[in-house]
């Protein structure tokens, strides 16, 4: 939470500019997986962004989740690790509501909001 805290007082005291899509459009389970049903949580790279700032990241094939907290400076996307090991810092675009694309060096990744209904996963389209 401190770590969040101090990220968000940067980003203040910088004078921050409005990001380009409201901090609430990030919130949500992410998936950088297939855009159908047989989708699952574990099986592709999974972003989990709480509406507190903190988040869950997890790079298939590594099993083991990073804890995250997040926040929005100007026209990108900061996760920054709660254990203090540092943080990643990402441009981003929205090709509509639950597709996020974020862009790093080497190329861009598309993930696509996933939710759960019933005991079957759904990607939304």
């Amino acid at each position: 939470m401190f770590a969040f805290g101090v990220l968000g007082a940067v980003c203040f005291a910088a004078g921050c500019a409005k990001p380009s899509a409201p901090p609430e459009q990030f919130v949500g389970t992410w998936i950088a997986g297939p855009l159908d049903a047989d989708a699952k949580l574990g099986a592709y790279p999974t972003l989990s962004l709480a509406s507190d700032g903190t988040g869950v990241y997890t790079q298939y094939p590594d099993p083991h989740p990073m804890s995250v907290n997040w926040v929005l400076r100007a026209d990108k996307l900061v996760l920054a690790s709660r254990d203090g090991s540092g943080s990643m810092t990402y441009s981003y675009r929205f090709n509509n509501k639950d597709e996020l694309v974020i862009i790093m060096e080497g190329g861009e990744v598309t993930f696509r909001r996933y939710e759960e209904a019933g005991e079957r996963p759904i990607i939304r389209r």
